[in-house]
């Protein structure tokens, strides 16, 4: 099943099964644009939001504004480690 996303009207091939996945289970997607977009998604590896940079264009539902989005969809109780930089 193919989708248009935004970024020039690209269009984007979506398999199915990844469609369905839960979105605290779909995997982090960056896209081709260039943005850089400061975003959020919850890695199940180490079952934590973790930040990434976004760029504008072809993600998934993974893909949260703040970390406290990630952790209300995705974790049941937030967890901060030293260091780590929250947008509120």
């Amino acid at each position: 099943k193919c989708c248009s996303w935004g970024c020039g009207c690209r269009t984007r091939c979506v398999n199915p099964a990844e469609k369905e996945k839960p979105v605290c289970r779909q995997p982090k997607v960056v896209g081709p644009c260039k943005a850089l977009i400061p975003r959020y998604w919850y890695n199940t590896r180490t079952k934590r939001c973790e930040r990434f940079d976004y760029g504008g264009c072809q993600g998934n539902k993974n893909n949260f504004e703040t970390i406290k989005d990630c952790e209300r969809r995705c974790k049941r109780r937030p967890t901060y480690l030293p260091g780590d930089r929250i947008r509120i």
